[in-house]
């Protein structure tokens, strides 16, 4: 089935690249068209998984029309990107339908560096994970890989699901961070893992390099807004954001971005701070430091003047502590910070 696949895109689309995404999974780059995008055909274990189309509204329709019933997943939001998702045992001649001239296809997006997830623990009713930085938690509509789709194809290929693999989402980190991430196998360890995050029984641990010196320890307490996208610390109204925070070095590295001449020597002074949240609120780590003028390194959105790994940030998951869902014992789980984090 690979084999047939590959040709046809080959003869049809113009395939421009091949390579592998973990054992027996195809991902074709495409190209040649200047509007619409089929950006990722993924199959596993010789069965389609996913198609990801982008084209206008018109052809959005059409292509409703003509797969309805065969990409329940369809779905197409206001920037007119529209995701189908194939069941395991769709017909060769629907995925050569679909992925007919006519569409104009272009290329794919996936990261360049496909891999399987770094798995750090797994059982039958868990799988953790380390969260590369730069991954989506979950799809979004950008239709880039994200962590939840890769463990379902990592459970499928490795205990040989051949029906729909269940994978409950507990928890989400930002896409340019990355650290320990737990995903639950079941609807039961979804539900009880839920819960824990719920009620902060939970204990997550961050790593983080921010600018400035900061030393000692401390808590940080705010009410944080979140408007456009965007999260700000405010007076009144919000929502609590509270933290505990210890320093555990400050060193100098060569100042980059924001035009710094690094010939001239310049330095940017970091400090490293373990972070245990006591709230869970979004971005609550990015926006409290960067409020008391130490912003996450790499954090361009809230203030950071200093490039790390292109848009990813120094904001790492470390260490993540609960109760296995269904034999009650306590758990840690630990996951290095990146090569990449200068020190």
């Amino acid at each position: 089935m690979l084999e047939k696949i590959y040709t046809y895109c080959t003869a049809k689309a113009g395939v421009t690249e091949g390579f592998p995404f973990g054992e027996q999974t195809l991902v074709l780059k495409v190209g040649g068209r200047e509007k619409g995008k089929m950006f990722a055909l993924l199959a596993v274990d010789e069965h389609p998984l996913r198609i990801n189309l982008k084209c206008d509204p018109a052809e959005a329709i059409a292509l409703r029309e003509r797969y309805d019933g065969v990409a329940p997943g369809y779905h197409m939001n206001k920037t007119h990107w529209n995701t189908v998702t194939l069941g395991r045992d769709v017909p060769p001649h629907v995925l050569f339908g679909m992925m007919d001239r006519s569409w104009e296809l272009v290329y794919d997006s996936l990261p360049k560096r496909a891999r399987q997830p770094e798995v750090i623990f797994e059982d039958n009713h868990l799988l953790v994970v380390n969260k590369a930085p730069g991954m989506l938690s979950q799809a979004d509509r950008t239709g880039d890989m994200d962590m939840l789709t890769l463990a379902r194809m990592y459970v499928a290929r490795t205990r040989g699901k051949k029906g729909a693999v269940y994978m409950g989402l507990v928890h989400r980190l930002d896409r340019p961070a990355g650290g320990v991430m737990v995903l639950a196998c079941t609807s039961k360890a979804a539900a009880r893992l839920s819960e824990q995050f719920r009620t902060r029984a939970a204990k997550k641990e961050y790593e983080v390099l921010v600018e400035g010196r900061l030393d000692g320890s401390g808590t940080w307490e705010d009410r944080l807004e979140k408007k456009d996208g965007h999260v700000r610390v405010v007076e009144s109204g919000g929502k609590v954001a509270r933290l505990a925070w210890q320093a555990v070095e400050t060193f100098e590295v060569p100042r980059q971005g924001d035009g710094a001449n690094t010939s001239s020597g310049e330095r940017l002074t970091l400090t490293r701070l373990r972070i245990v949240l006591e709230t869970g609120r979004a971005h609550q780590i990015r926006v409290q430091s960067a409020e008391r003028g130490h912003p996450v390194l790499g954090d361009f959105r809230y203030g950071s003047t200093h490039e790390l790994d292109g848009k990813n940030l120094a904001l790492h998951a470390r260490r993540l502590e609960l109760e296995h869902p269904v034999q009650r014992e306590n758990m840690v789980f630990e996951a290095p910070v990146p090569r990449s984090w200068p020190s």
